[in-house]
């Protein structure tokens, strides 16, 4: 007949039922775990069954595919339930770095940042800057310390004696200023002669163009600028209620509300 050389495709449980009651060849296609089967053969299977006995292996066989799909979905299961576990872990240890161990870095970045300008600002503490003293960019040192000098006595009006005695570990010009008043960077020996510069510099009426203050990291010179600029935009009556003062600690400057009377 026409129809015994159609080909039909049948689930592996089928073709295990085959390999067990008809031995003849088979032939493979491209689909995994899938063959085409004559259709004598299959009626070769099932000869001599009725049809119960048949819808019997039918059910048997289509039952464990079941159970065997069901088991791979319990499977796949257990893995997401595993990957959805190592992910909250994950997240938790995300959260951790977030919540505590950054802000614990970020804790020991600025205690160490803090320490290192304090060693800073103790390096510089003899060391004054003067600003709107005339002379040549590339002047002589010692040339510089007859200016000073001359500042000393002529605009801050200390004593003779005193301005006299002063020794200098080194000055020298700095690049920034304007052009043939360039700053002036002063070493001093004793910490006593610095305090009474800077306590002279603090009485200097404005308008002499010139000004003392301690040398500074850039950092905290940039905080001192701020503060400055901060003060002088206050009125007349506020800005006098204001002082910058120089601290031990961090910031190391600051500005403190003064009682004039």
């Amino acid at each position: 007949m026409a129809s015994d050389n159609k080909k039909f495709v049948f689930s592996q449980q089928v073709e295990m039922e085959v390999d067990k009651q008809n031995k003849t060849e088979k032939t493979e296609k491209e689909q995994p775990n899938k063959k085409e089967y004559d259709v004598r053969q299959v009626k070769a299977m099932f000869e001599g069954k009725d049809m119960a006995e048949c819808f019997a292996v039918m059910y048997i066989n289509h039952n464990k595919s079941i159970e065997c799909v069901r088991e791979e979905i319990r499977g796949i299961k257990t893995n997401i339930a595993e990957i959805e576990a190592s992910l909250q872990r994950v997240n938790e240890d995300i959260s951790d770095i977030h919540e505590k161990i950054i802000p614990e870095i970020k804790e020991s970045v600025s205690s160490e940042k803090k320490e290192r300008l304090k060693l800073e600002v103790w390096g510089r503490k003899w060391n004054l800057i003067i600003k709107g003293v005339s002379g040549e960019t590339k002047e002589q040192p010692r040339t510089t310390v007859q200016s000073v000098r001359k500042i000393l006595l002529d605009v801050l009006k200390m004593d003779t004696g005193v301005v006299q005695n002063i020794q200098f570990q080194a000055a020298h010009r700095l690049p920034s200023g304007k052009q043939g008043k360039k700053n002036i960077i002063i070493r001093m020996v004793s910490l006593i002669d610095r305090d009474e510069i800077l306590e002279a510099a603090r009485k200097l009426p404005p308008g002499t163009g010139v000004s003392i203050y301690p040398d500074l990291p850039p950092e905290i010179s940039d905080l001192r600028s701020k503060l400055l600029n901060e003060r002088f935009a206050l009125p007349k009556d506020e800005r006098k209620k204001l002082k910058l003062i120089y601290t031990k600690e961090f910031p190391f400057v600051s500005l403190k509300k003064v009682n004039r009377g």
